[in-house]
């Protein structure tokens, strides 16, 4: 187990492993998601943690790390082995609720039910400000991942990232992203506060106006708005946009980079509602 300046807490590998590049965020969230996707002679006889050995461990272990194919943070590993068994909380968070045996092919929301009562929209809007409360204290480089292409929210539609010409992502037949209207929508912060903190300058918008087609989709030419704050209005609209935009936008090398940043700055953030208290809704 080693620590590294990006992320919280300890990073874990077999012996040997500390120079691989980190696992690949979406390995991880497929692992947490149904951990009985790695090789069958791995995963342990018994469904009682109390009764593997040291050997069921080791097999166990090394089956979860065949398939993720670089370290990973600690409480990821320990969030997978508890799905796998079945540990309640093992992966309890506002936006995904990832249980033993979640069919691949399931759909990515729950439909809502009946209109939520009083208390319920209490604790959402309490979630929501304890949220709210740890982005803006976290480093700017989980944040623009995390509200430029959010995780969708449990019981909620999402959206299709835009990509260039105001495509979408042509994935069909589920919602991908969640909606960063949720904090707006609820009072828990304004539009010109998400521009604050998301902090875009000249070469980010002058980026986005190319990758999205503003003036191609019907809105203004970039120059003629010099105030941020009517740029920002034009993008807020065409929220969430897609990894490779963001990954632009933050000079990284990948997509894939923006979404191991992403699962860190979700990690942190289910932690922190988690330690919380505040009742699940």
């Amino acid at each position: 187990m080693w620590g590294v300046e990006e992320m919280l807490g300890w990073i874990c590998a077999p012996a040997g492993w500390k120079d691989k590049p980190m696992a690949e965020g979406s390995k991880v969230s497929a692992l947490i998601e149904q951990p009985r996707r790695i090789r069958s002679a791995a995963l342990p006889k018994s469904e009682v943690m109390e009764r593997l050995d040291a050997t069921d461990w080791d097999r166990l272990v090394q089956g979860c790390f065949e398939y993720l194919k670089g370290p990973v943070r600690l409480d990821d590993l320990v969030s997978i082995i508890g799905v796998l068994f079945g540990v309640k909380g093992a992966r309890e968070m506002a936006f995904d609720e990832l249980t033993p045996g979640t069919d691949e092919d399931a759909p990515a929301w729950e439909p809502p039910a009946r209109e939520p009562g009083a208390d319920t929209r209490l604790a959402l809007r309490e979630q929501l400000r304890i949220l709210w409360t740890h982005l803006k204290a976290m480093p700017r480089r989980w944040v623009l991942p995390f509200l430029l292409n959010p995780p969708v929210m449990k019981g909620a539609q999402g959206s299709k990232p835009r990509r260039r010409g105001g495509e979408t992502d042509e994935t069909p037949e589920r919602a991908d992203r969640g909606e960063v209207e949720v904090f707006t929508t609820n009072g828990i912060a304004t539009i010109a506060e998400i521009e604050s903190i998301l902090d875009f300058g000249d070469r980010h918008y002058a980026l986005l106006w190319r990758e999205l087609d503003v003036p191609g989709r019907g809105g203004p030419p970039l120059e003629s708005l010099t105030d941020s704050r009517h740029r920002f209005a034009v993008i807020w609209n065409l929220l969430p946009i897609a990894d490779e935009v963001i990954a632009q936008i933050m000079s990284l090398e990948s997509a894939q980079k923006v979404i191991n940043l992403r699962l860190v700055a979700r990690n942190h953030l289910a932690k922190a509602l988690m330690e919380s208290r505040v009742p699940r809704r």
